[in-house]
């Protein structure tokens, strides 16, 4: 809501009535003012909201009269919710015996459907035991986030931060002993299967290493076993885009955003949505109205998705260091499946703009900084930012030529030695070719050693076999290209891969690339040295391969609107096969 309005007034009179509606305990409401609603206290993820918009404010904003005017009501929130954990055995009289939790979410143990009670029968009121488990790491995940808030506001405003830092190792601790504490570090088994206990372990940093890993994945298939769709709800909904573009998963956020079934976005909007509903089907075409009792038209929550559109689709979002835009991020990840993006903000700095869009394998991004700012550029595909200080700039990059992420995926060579001469590129031409073994080479992977030696004699490469000429000339040709002022220097390099099998997996099946696409990607490996594709052609609903008996597999019908009509005939699944042996890729097609 920040980005699309100066929300400074609002949420200080919005502050004062959380204020004015805390318990004797410093509890905030989960509503307030309080009216029909409000009486429930210590709502995780609503109460919380006390301390959360102040720090947001400041964020956006750059001023901390906010923090200031709340810090003792805040102080004594968030001591209350370390004191009880968020532990629902300890704040049952304050939320009487229930929580919002992921409202609405399309998961397990959520309490309006009554998923949450025994038998699905949420006027029981029967929790079920696993339901408190989830509240519970719900509320520690959000005691983590408050005390993580607190101390970054407490910096803000030289204030001391220990309290908090400790505080935050503290809930971080309880978290991991209670809910990550199996061998493998993953989640308690019975959070698995979710999307939200995955999104939040993921934003608040309680899984490292393979565990990581596993649960990004997990996340990620969850999504795509439903339909490509998300499941969450209004917590869970509020850090799932962010999650996973930070995490290197950003075309599954925009597979989210541009879904069209139910849940989505777009699915209400088909409906016939102009605002923000409380449910994604709050109104259908072919039913009608929701549920009367709670059925809102116009209700935030999923309405964050506009932060991560902003962040992260125009690339405009604030220097964490340097609240109120000041100093600007701008980083925009594009998806030619949007098209284009055009997109302005009048943050507290001036007016920021941003706008890209994709013409062939050319994309091109006009941006504005304004007067007093600064702003750190990265590309797309790039990790290093350039300084642009206020005025409007264009650039444009071919996505064919080093647009690439996987430009962060060039391998070092094992061993380097650099000479201490300079030789003409021109020696490039006179290139001798050795058999030999690569000495210190793995076995498993000693068909694909090279050496080459660059001399003021010429260029040498010794390999075994003619996997290690080609990866040798691959290296030849990209230190020529890094050639300053057409001087090469003199030097040996020894490489062998780390990997046997180094793939990489287009997913055709659900996104169909054409041919040329398909070779230029083929190509990139080469150059890469990846040597394994892993063609994923078929999905449950249609193949992408061109079946004589059974031709409806790739009908119009089979894909729906995910390029309906688009296949590989038998030819060209033949011809990209020999295009990649041709350049050292294996091809190995998925067929289900």
């Amino acid at each position: 809501g920040s980005f699309l309005a100066d929300t400074r007034r609002f949420f200080r009179k919005w502050m004062r009535d959380m204020r004015d509606s805390v318990n004797e305990h410093g509890s905030f409401p989960g509503v307030a003012p309080t009216a029909q609603f409000g009486d429930d206290m210590m709502r995780l993820g609503w109460a919380d909201a006390g301390v959360i918009v102040p720090w947001t404010v400041w964020r956006q904003v750059g001023e901390t009269s906010i923090i200031d005017d709340n810090w003792e009501a805040m102080v004594k929130f968030v001591d209350h919710v370390a004191e009880t954990k968020y532990r629902h055995e300890a704040i049952v009289s304050e939320c009487l015996d229930s929580q919002w939790a992921d409202w609405l979410s399309y998961e397990d143990y959520e309490t309006w459907s009554g998923r949450g009670f025994l038998n699905n029968d949420r006027k029981s009121g029967k929790v079920r035991p696993e339901t408190y488990d989830y509240w519970d790491y719900l509320g520690g995940c959000y005691w983590l986030y408050d005390a993580q808030l607190m101390r970054d506001m407490a910096l803000a405003t030289g204030r001391d931060a220990t309290k908090y830092e400790k505080m935050a190792a503290e809930a971080e601790s309880y978290l991991k002993g209670r809910f990550f504490a199996s061998p493998d570090g993953l989640i308690l088994p019975v959070l698995r299967k979710m999307q939200t206990p995955a999104v939040f372990a993921l934003k608040f940093g309680l899984v490292a290493g393979e565990a990581r890993a596993r649960t990004l994945e997990g996340l990620v298939k969850n999504i795509a076993d439903h339909g490509d769709c998300l499941q969450t709800g209004f917590l869970g909904t509020s850090f799932l885009m962010d999650v996973l573009s930070g995490n290197g998963a950003a075309d599954v956020a925009y597979t989210l955003l541009l879904q069209h079934r139910n849940p989505s976005w777009l699915y209400s909007v088909d409906q016939g949505a102009t605002t923000v509903w409380e449910r994604w089907n709050s109104y259908t075409i072919d039913r009608g109205f929701g549920p009367v009792a709670m059925n809102s038209f116009n209700h935030y929550a999923y309405g964050a998705v506009l932060a991560w559109i902003f962040r992260n689709a125009a690339g405009i979002a604030c220097d964490p260091a340097t609240p109120g835009f000041r100093r600007i991020v701008m980083r925009p990840i594009p998806d030619r499946r949007l098209g284009h993006v055009s997109a302005t903000y009048d943050s507290a700095a001036g007016r920021i703009a941003s706008a890209w869009k994709y013409e062939g394998d050319r994309w091109t991004w006009t941006f504005t900084v304004p007067e007093g700012a600064v702003a750190g550029v990265t590309l797309p595909g790039e990790r290093d930012a350039k300084q642009y200080g206020p005025g409007t700039y264009e650039v444009s990059k071919d996505l064919r030529d080093g647009g690439s992420p996987y430009r962060e995926l060039v391998p070092l060579p094992q061993k380097i030695r650099i000479g201490q001469t300079c030789v003409d590129v021109g020696i490039l031409d006179s290139v001798t070719v050795r058999t030999a073994e690569i000495a210190d080479a793995p076995k498993n992977v000693s068909d694909e050693a090279y050496a080459l030696t660059v001399g003021e004699g010429g260029v040498t490469i010794e390999a075994s076999t003619d996997k290690g000429v080609r990866y040798a000339k691959t290296t030849l040709s990209q230190l020529a290209k890094l050639a300053d002022g057409g001087r090469l220097a003199t030097g040996r390099i020894v490489d062998w891969p780390r990997l046997k099998w180094r793939g990489y997996m287009p997913d055709t099946a659900r996104n169909y690339l054409d041919l040329k696409s398909m070779k230029a990607m083929i190509d990139m490996m080469a150059a890469y040295k990846l040597n394994l594709l892993h063609w994923h052609l078929t999905e449950h609903y249609g193949w992408r391969l061109e079946s004589k008996h059974y031709p409806e597999l790739r009908s119009e019908k089979a894909f729906l609107n995910r390029h309906p009509g688009k296949y590989y005939t038998q030819d060209e699944f033949r011809e990209i096969v020999a295009y990649a042996r041709e350049r050292g890729v294996t091809v190995m097609p998925e067929i289900d």
